[in-house]
């Protein structure tokens, strides 16, 4: 009988090392998972740190190209169907990006002004996000409709100190000459323009 008592309790304690031991094991593995996430969260929260607007990484956009201007004009018009070109010049925070486009057919003498306030309001904001771009200019070509020609229809320069103070919300085809910093438009598209029903009141100077 004690015999087997002395099995029993041998079998007892023999099994409760292993138990222990298991915790053990368990309590360690633990432990290493949670270093793990810890020293895990921390490189994420670097990451992200660098990442983060207030790194600079982030704050502008990348810097414009000459190869670039292109395709960002482009998509800022959705249809750059009547676009002839967009190039980019200078040097610094002193670059001037001149956008040259055509004079959509179906645009009569009267609509010409509010086509041009609508590019204005896609083409410049967009723009002027880049920290380098001092001046924007945009051109229509083509005086009488339907006839493409180098002759300037309309003509818009906005520079940086100017654009800090358009609300483009407002922007429009009877505030675009006050608001933009030069403007031009042919005299006998203005003459028809103030003529037609549209209520245009553009001026050329």
């Amino acid at each position: 009988m004690a015999r087997y008592l002395l099995h029993v309790n041998y079998m007892f304690i023999n099994r409760s090392g292993k138990i222990q031991k298991a915790i053990t094991l368990i309590s360690l593995a633990l432990v290493s998972l949670v270093f793990t996430l810890t020293i895990s969260g921390c490189e994420n929260k670097r990451n992200a740190k660098g990442n983060d607007s207030t790194s600079g990484n982030t704050l502008y956009p990348p810097p414009l190209t000459g190869e670039s201007i292109r395709q960002i004009v482009a998509s800022s018009m959705g249809d750059s169907s009547q676009l002839r070109d967009a190039t980019l010049a200078g040097e610094g925070t002193e670059k001037t990006v001149d956008v040259g486009v055509d004079r959509p057919a179906n645009i009569e003498d009267g609509s010409v002004e509010a086509t041009m306030a609508v590019l204005n309001q896609k083409i410049m904001p967009v723009l002027f996000e880049y920290p380098e771009v001092s001046r924007i200019t945009i051109t229509m070509f083509g005086v009488k409709q339907g006839v493409m020609s180098d002759a300037v229809a309309v003509k818009t320069s906005v520079n940086r100190a100017s654009a800090s103070e358009i609300d483009w919300s407002f922007f429009g085809p009877m505030t675009m000459s006050s608001m933009v910093t030069e403007y031009y438009i042919d005299p006998g598209i203005l003459l028809n323009s103030s003529a037609g029903s549209d209520g245009s009141t553009g001026m050329y100077h």
